[in-house]
């Protein structure tokens, strides 16, 4: 445990995924999903048209890199911390960004 500003005493931290790198993993995933069951319907097709088939494929490798560019994005430190004594939001909101308040338990991220 070591001590934080204000106060506060840190009970854990640990790194967590941004809200917008799970809607890029999540969003990719689903592109990648679609267009690869487009390009399976593109390829049963007779005769096969190699021009859209490539089009939709590329579109499918477009999600996947959409996917790896959230996996790959920076995580935010998550801090759960404890108040010894009475502390003082405003000065603790000036360096970490308050998630949660539950009683004496804060949850805090990084700026």
């Amino acid at each position: 445990m070591t001590e934080l500003t204000g106060g506060l005493i840190q009970m854990n931290s640990h790194m967590v995924v941004t809200n917008l790198a799970n809607f890029l993993i999540v969003g990719g995933a689903f592109i990648v999903g679609v267009f690869i069951i487009g390009t399976i319907l593109l390829l049963m097709d007779r005769p096969i048209n190699w021009k859209y088939v490539a089009i939709v494929a590329s579109i499918a490798a477009i999600g996947g890199v959409i996917v790896l560019y959230g996996a790959n994005m920076p995580r935010i430190k998550e801090i759960h911390a404890c108040a010894d004594g009475q502390v003082s939001i405003e000065q603790i909101g000036v360096r970490y960004d308050i998630v949660k308040i539950d009683g004496k338990e804060l949850t805090l991220r990084e700026r």
